[in-house]
């Protein structure tokens, strides 16, 4: 067995680390958890893939497989540019809306439940279409947003399907289901899969928003507020419920390809709820999995059998790219995973409070060889996939509300004051 042994390191200057700095403007931030700056090293070389160039981020993780990997960017990034889309802070017991973008624009959900469309090149306000019936019922749960050619997809909690047009906001379609949907939309060709709360996966039609066909899981009494979206892969939809449940489906007609319960034998976890909110990510032959049961899986992709599973659970995004897996833990942890064993590479604690308040991390984001990250304190920070060094962090006075994303070489953040926030 490789050997592991344990760093503690100050820091004291951004000159110390060993790899090139990403440069952010603003003020120096402590961003380590005081006396837990403790990295978890191995002597094994972190190699990555060359970073891969895209054009636009159109779903909740950019891509049908969930799978976020390592993406092309300047070397150095600083902020670009700033657009108010709205006059309305988000509240803080809210969830916001991930943004998506496609077709040079970037479409938002304000706190008003306006859907706000926002040209990336004149960086002007297109059009803006109010979601009616949740701002009248004052029901601000979103599932999330997909685009696909000429359609905007957007579901709801009040079991809402809006179809819009891009290019002018039109509703096209709506199709109310009568029962609260938590997942982002996935459009596949004349397809829309998406999970309710009830832990019921349908297709639709992406036409016109007729049933095709639907999938039940079991009813969890306790989850998380919010839901994941479904990945897909070679005609397979791979579906993850709140009550631990992973379900490989054939996407042309629902029926079930394989069937894995990662919430059984869990009878002592420190945690009571099975949720699996982080989207299920396809990578090379695997699906990688977590529950908030602390549990993060890998299974084959063919029958559902556990290649390895180790104690982490997360709610942000998963990261993998080329032989190594990023995540941050649910207390504030960053991880490398070895994607072929699951042994743990290196880790670091990011700080958890501030003066009593819990500090949410949102990301990782993977450019360049620099893993990008945001707080909800307003701290931007690089750290090195390779080895978890900080590499360089900035104090701004905006406070993150959503994962980043990007596309061309800009990484775009959603604040709470309703701010876009460009990196470049």
């Amino acid at each position: 067995m490789r050997q592991i042994f344990i760093v503690l390191f100050f820091l004291c200057s951004c000159s110390y680390f060993e790899e090139e700095e990403v440069y952010l403007q603003g003020k120096r931030e402590e961003v380590f958890k005081k006396k837990e700056e403790k990295l978890i090293r191995s002597k094994q070389t972190v190699k990555l893939p060359d970073p891969l160039k895209i054009n636009e981020w159109p779903m909740q993780n950019q891509n049908i497989a969930n799978n976020l990997t390592h993406y092309s960017a300047n070397k150095s990034i600083k902020v670009k540019w700033i657009k108010k889309v709205s006059k309305n802070k988000f509240e803080d017991n809210i969830s916001v809306t991930k943004p998506i973008i496609f077709d040079n624009k970037i479409f938002i959900i304000t706190n008003k439940l306006d859907v706000v469309a926002t040209n990336l090149i004149t960086r002007e306000i297109i059009w803006q279409t109010k979601l009616e019936d949740e701002y009248n019922e004052k029901f601000y749960s979103i599932g999330g947003m997909s685009g696909s050619e000429n359609k905007l997809v957007i579901t709801s909690g009040l079991g809402n399907v809006y179809s819009l047009n891009p290019s002018s906001g039109k509703i096209i379609w709506k199709k109310n289901l009568l029962k609260p949907i938590a997942s982002p939309p996935l459009i596949i060709s004349d397809k829309i899969f998406f999970i309710t709360d009830d832990n019921e996966t349908l297709a639709i039609n992406s036409n016109n928003g007729e049933k095709i066909w639907s999938h039940s899981g079991n009813i969890e009494n306790l989850s998380i507020l919010g839901g994941v979206s479904p990945s897909f892969s070679n005609e397979t939809l791979f579906v993850t419920y709140t009550s631990g449940e992973i379900y490989a489906i054939n996407a042309n007609n629902g029926g079930i390809l394989w069937f894995e319960n990662i919430s059984i034998n869990t009878l002592f976890s420190k945690n009571l709820i099975s949720d699996i909110q982080s989207s299920p990510v396809v990578h090379k032959n695997k699906i990688l999995v977590s529950s908030y049961i602390n549990k993060f899986l890998s299974l084959q992709m063919n029958d559902g059998q556990i290649s390895w599973e180790i104690q982490l659970s997360t709610l942000n995004p998963i990261i993998a790219s080329g032989d190594y897996i990023f995540i941050i833990d649910s207390e504030n942890k960053l991880h490398c995973i070895e994607d072929i064993s699951g042994r743990i590479l290196w880790s670091a604690q990011l700080k958890t409070k501030n003066d009593e308040r819990n500090i949410t991390w949102y990301g990782p984001l993977l450019v360049q060889n620099k893993l990008i990250l945001a707080s909800s304190e307003g701290v931007i920070i690089s750290i090195s996939p390779f080895n978890g060094n900080l590499l360089s962090t900035i104090k701004t006075n905006h406070e993150f509300k959503t994962h980043p994303i990007m596309a061309g070489k800009t990484i775009y953040l959603l604040s709470r004051e309703s701010n876009i926030i460009a990196l470049e």
